[in-house]
């Protein structure tokens, strides 16, 4: 229950819980408001919870000598809420390399032979990364 302290407009913050989703929601107003009565109900409303992206659906291939070309497609999302960015890891053998993209394609020039591990998370805000997906490629 949340108390609005007499003002027309008041909001309400859950904690984001998915088994909330589509759950419907009413406003109850009570006391004297405008002459009106004792009690007031809103209209109700749908409640909308978005959780973590789900994963993106990656397709990486070697489009040229020593380059992976990686294209996804943008996971759902509710509309008030939109993907900021990409988080890109790339591994091979022992080293590592981090990107970002706000696109939904990147290009990565190899620089040597070797079997390249490519991971992609969308990011809703920096609190709310989305689930991972990987696959791997080999360049001979």
């Amino acid at each position: 229950i949340t108390y609005g302290a007499a003002t027309q407009n008041s909001s309400l913050i859950l904690p984001g819980n998915p088994e909330l989703n589509n759950t419907i929601v009413r406003c109850i107003a009570s006391g004297y408001v405008s002459n009106v009565g004792d009690y007031i109900n809103s209209s109700s409303a749908t409640l909308f919870i978005q959780g973590k992206a789900d994963p993106v659906d990656l397709t990486c291939v070697i489009s040229l000598l020593y380059t992976i070309q990686c294209n996804w497609n943008t996971p759902y999302t509710i509309p008030e809420f939109t993907i900021s960015k990409y988080n890109i890891n790339i591994t091979n053998e022992e080293e590592l390399y981090k990107q970002v993209s706000f696109d939904t394609q990147y290009t990565y020039n190899v620089s040597e032979f070797g079997t390249y591990t490519i991971s992609i998370t969308a990011v809703i805000s920096e609190d709310l990364e989305g689930e991972k997906n990987e696959t791997s490629i080999n360049i001979e």
